[in-house]
C-alpha cells in the first residue's frame, strides 16, 4: 500500500495558515476555532483581522464576545426610541 502524501495545494494551504497564525500571535487552539467559526474573545479576533490587514474599525465594527456590533447602527435604549411605534 502507498503512502499517503499531502498535495502541494494542502501543503500551501497549512503553511499559510501556520503563518497567519504566527504573524498574528494566536495559538494554535485560539486559530483553529477562529478558523472553525468558535473564536468567542474578541482580542484574538483583533489579532487575527490585523494580521490580515483589515481594521474592523474601519469598517464599523467592534469585535465583541461571541460576535460583533456594528457600530453604525444605534443599539440600546436609545435604539428603541427611534422607533417609530
Amino acid at each position: 500500500m502507498a503512502g499517503t502524501y499531502a498535495t502541494p495545494k494542502a501543503s500551501a494551504l497549512r503553511a499559510a495558515k501556520a503563518q497567519l497564525r504566527q504573524l498574528a500571535g494566536v495559538t494554535r487552539e485560539e486559530f483553529q476555532a477562529a478558523w472553525t467559526g468558535r473564536l468567542m474573545e474578541p482580542e484574538p479576533r483583533v489579532k487575527l483581522w490585523s494580521a490580515l490587514g483589515i481594521s474592523p474599525h474601519v469598517l464599523g465594527l467592534r469585535l465583541v464576545h461571541g460576535g460583533q456590533e456594528d457600530l453604525r447602527a444605534p443599539t440600546g435604549p436609545e435604539a428603541e426610541s427611534e422607533v417609530p411605534g
